[in-house]
């Protein structure tokens, strides 16, 4: 399978994770809406990482965000992307929610708001 095609097969259903899980943030499906945007960002950076490894080594990279990001800042080379440091680890807690046992045990509360983001460029 050609790299651009790889990254097709995650950046769209990245697209369909990312607008459903804004949705559920309007809707107030917290924290599943959470859990929708933890798997677009996952979707969107395995893609990005797609033009340079296999499918057989994305999917060795599992779920884990902070682990994803630190690979991803590494191949782009764009000291830029460390801003997105705290939002990565916190999206991470949201995919906790495969499972609920950290829910049973210690308990959830979950808020989401919307805000205008600060411009870029």
């Amino acid at each position: 399978m050609s790299s651009e095609r790889l990254q097709l097969s995650f950046f769209s259903p990245a697209t369909q994770y990312y607008v459903t899980g804004r949705f559920g943030v309007l809707a107030g499906q917290m924290p599943v809406a959470g859990n929708l945007l933890h798997h677009a960002i996952e979707m969107y950076i395995k893609g990005a990482l797609a033009k340079t490894m296999s499918l057989k080594q994305l999917k060795g990279l599992f779920h884990s965000l902070p682990d994803l990001w630190t690979t991803f800042k590494a191949e782009s080379y764009d000291a830029s992307s460390a801003s997105f440091d705290t939002l990565i680890t916190s999206l991470h807690t949201f995919e906790e929610l495969r499972y609920p046992d950290s829910s049973l045990t210690r308990g959830m509360a979950v808020t989401a708001g919307i805000t205008r983001g600060a411009s870029v460029g």
